[in-house]
């Protein structure tokens, strides 16, 4: 239930509008759907009666059931061309609905899609239409003729009962031999003449539903010259808005149309769509040959924003109240308002805005544009006055000097400031009073009484002294007043305790006003109950509209297409659950995840020999890969000598995947060391530093036995290196010390 949601942005992320999304949401204006969005569900905009447009992006390809059906704000809609089907009650009793646009690549309009549009004029069926289900247009009032391509095949029964002012009915299907479904009960309660071809397949369906006398022949009748056109009635439009005019053309509804404007600086129009640039009034005329219509376009430059007569107000109960608009933004703009309030039972407002009370409480009135701003009076409602009492700074006052009164108004268990009374002199020659405001100013000396008196007849009074001022003056202090939401306060001043003289008087601070902000409404859901929009004072607690409690809504249920499983995830039938609690209205039985059923592992070795690559792919899905990449390394199977050579292979390291294994190449043979140049390295060598040797030219290393480690990159880049024997003395061995080195063969000891 969001009946207060006037409008809503939804991000690029959303993909679909789910069942129900929107039903309901009564105050909903408009709504742009992004370009994401590819499906809008089973009833995702019903019952939004306030929604005049939408945009429909040409990402959506179906249109589901019930989807705007009751929208009876809504005047004109266009179906982009990605659309295919209109689903049953798509925009049934969309009683606003004047015009619509059925793009070409729709193939079927379903059962009760456009019921009870009962403003609908006129509407082109395009030849990608195949079949109309029952009921289709019933109670389309307003539609007078159609046309009906030859791909139509397939009518339902009472396509267009009850259609009343559907007097013409033309097919262009010229095939007899064309296989056709029509129902006998398609134009029932419609009264139609009907054109068809001689000998068409529908011919002979025509004659024995309607008889002869209703049927006529387009073989006959020249179906290029149009007879009739058909416009939606007169309308407004905003200033820099744009319209599609739906046009019914009769019998041949697509023969070009040629477009025009009495005013064009007022609305253009180009291909059917008018645009409104400047307040005024155009006449938009079509023509087809020597037939012609046309519509008057009234065009407004609408508010973006308005004041009221009034913002708060203190009312007796059961007392009237008329609020009106008293200026637009910008100027010259105008709205079409709308009066709500807060609470039925404590006042209820009328169309022109005058507001008849009840019972004692607090009211908001709002005034909302067609275009959903809003404006609010607050009315404090109250019981009759009770009693009045009336007080004042001081006692007494010089003149020439003023003094505000302060009047404490009770009614019941209620109580205000200054209002419902009206205050008064008893002696007006020694002071006067404002008989709204209460400020008073001395006049001469003397004593006078000064009253406030409610409608019935409560009063309080106050004696005040007014006297020339002494010589010597003794001052005393008269505190500052702190302004609320509703009282005025008063600055700091001082007065003579002896002549009442006012030596710093005391300033009027305006009362600061409510400062109303938004409670939050809370979405009630099929498991917890939520909240309505309400607000409140944030300085005095007032509250501006309660909250009250939603009770839990049904289910949002959505139709989880049947899934097959994957290698990783289960599969399930189609069911049907709720998208917020899951709770399953029709189960659908699942299918466990199949699981990985791996090829055979393929090994691949780079082409200089320094990698290989191990890959397997599921049988189940050619997506599902495994693949793992490890170094290679040469390794000496005979150790070469000083006149023999040696032999080594190519070693893959260990993969982390257990199920790939490490693999090995036969390599090639190891020069003898006789024919290699090397380093000599003395006997009390122990350690070779990091870097020591890096990018030599020597082609053969022999470790001696008194080494024990060998530092980060001591060979490194030592391109000529062929082979390194390592002693098992070398306990450490940095693992980029022969880095670089892309032929070199390493033995170690006792590997």
């Amino acid at each position: 239930d969001c009946t207060s949601l006037t409008s809503i942005t939804i991000p690029d992320s959303v993909t679909s509008i789910g069942s129900s999304a929107f039903s309901g949401c009564t105050s909903l204006t408009s709504i742009t759907i992004p370009g994401s969005v590819i499906s809008i569900g089973w009833y995702a905009f019903s019952g939004c009666t306030s929604l005049t447009s939408i945009t429909i992006p040409d990402s959506v390809t179906s249109i589901g059931s019930g989807a705007f059906s009751g929208c009876s704000s809504l005047t004109s809609i266009s179906i982009p061309d990605s659309v295919t089907s209109i689903g049953d009650w798509a925009f049934y009793n969309c009683t606003g609905l004047t015009s619509i646009t059925i793009p070409e690549g729709v193939t079927s309009i379903g059962r009760y899609a456009f019921y009870y549009c009962t403003s609908l004029t006129s509407i082109s069926i395009p030849d990608s239409v195949t079949s109309i289900d029952d009921d289709a247009f019933s109670n389309c009032t307003s539609l007078t003729s159609i046309t009906i391509p030859d791909s139509v095949t397939s009518i339902g029964e009472y396509a267009f009962y009850e259609c009343y002012a559907l007097q013409r009915v033309a097919f262009t299907m010229t095939d007899e031999s064309t296989a056709i479904s029509f129902a006998n009960n398609i134009f029932i309660e419609c009264y139609s003449t009907i054109y068809c071809y001689m000998f068409s397949a529908v011919d002979g369906w025509a004659v024995s539903t309607f008889g002869q006398n209703r049927v006529k022949y387009l073989d006959v009748i020249d179906i290029d010259t149009i007879r009739t056109i058909t416009l939606p009635g007169d309308f407004r439009l905003a200033c820099g808005e744009s319209r599609v005019l739906s046009v019914g053309l009769f019998p041949d509804d697509h023969a070009p149309v040629t477009w025009s404007s009495s005013n064009p600086s007022v609305v253009s129009v180009a291909d059917g769509t008018v645009t409104a640039n400047v307040a005024g009034t155009a006449t938009i005329t079509a023509t087809v040959g020597s037939t012609s219509a046309s519509v008057t376009i009234e065009t407004y430059i609408p508010a973006a924003g308005f004041q009221l007569s009034a913002s708060e107000v203190w009312l007796l109960a059961k007392s009237p109240l008329q609020l009106s608009v008293v200026s637009y933004e910008p100027a010259g703009a105008v709205a079409d308002i709308t009066w709500r309030t807060s609470d039925a039972t404590r006042a209820k407002v009328d169309a022109t805005g005058l507001v008849t009370t009840f019972i004692p409480g607090n009211v908001t009135i709002t005034a909302v544009t067609e275009r959903g701003i809003t404006r609010e009076c607050l009315i404090h409602l109250c019981y009759p006055v009770t009693a009045v009492s009336l007080t004042a700074p001081q006692a007494r006052l010089t003149p020439g000097w003023d003094m505000q009164l302060t009047a404490e108004v009770t009614m019941r268990t209620q109580s205000c400031v200054n209002h419902f009374v009206i205050f008064s002199s008893s002696d007006e020659s020694i002071a006067t009073v404002d008989a709204e405001t209460g400020l008073v100013h001395g006049v001469a000396p003397g004593t006078v009484t000064l009253t406030a008196t409610s409608a019935n007849n409560h009063s309080g009074s106050f004696t005040l002294t007014v006297m020339e001022a002494c010589d010597t003056h003794i001052p005393t202090e008269d505190a500052a007043v702190e302004p609320t939401c509703t009282e005025p306060g008063l600055t700091a001043g001082s007065h003579c305790t002896v002549c009442g003289e006012i030596l710093t008087a005391q300033q009027v601070i305006p009362a600061l006003g409510h400062s109303f902000v938004t409670d939050a409404a809370v979405e009630p859901t099929c498991v917890a109950t939520g909240l309505t929009e309400g607000s409140h004072c944030e300085r005095c607690g007032l509250v501006q509209a309660a909250q009250t409690v939603l009770p839990t809504v049904d289910h949002k249920y959505a139709i989880f297409e049947e899934t097959a499983p994957t290698c990783e995830q289960d599969g399930h039938k189609t069911y049907v659950a709720c998208t917020v609690c899951g709770h399953v209205l029709i189960a659908g039985s699942s299918f466990p995840a199949l699981g990985h059923e791996w090829g055979e592992t393929e090994y691949t070795w780079s082409e200089d020999k320094t990698q290989v690559t191990a890959t397997r792919v599921c049988a189940h899905d050619n997506a599902h890969i495994q693949s793992e990449t490890v170094a290679v390394q040469r390794i000496a199977t005979l150790s070469p000598t000083q006149t023999t050579e040696g032999e080594y292979k190519f070693v893959s390291a260990a993969f982390e995947n257990k199920a790939f294994t490490a693999q090995e190449k036969i390599g090639g043979t190891i020069p003898a060391l006789g024919t290699l140049h090397m380093p000599f390295f003395p006997a009390s060598l122990t350690a070779i530093e990091p870097e020591a040797f890096a990018g030599t030219s020597f082609q053969a290393i022999i470790i001696p036995d008194t080494v024990t480690a060998i530092g980060s990159r001591a060979f490194a880049g030592c391109q000529d290196l062929v082979y390194v024997y390592i002693p098992a003395s070398v306990t450490t061995l940095a693992p980029d010390a022969f880095a670089d080195c892309p032929d070199v063969v390493i033995e170690r000891a006792g590997e």
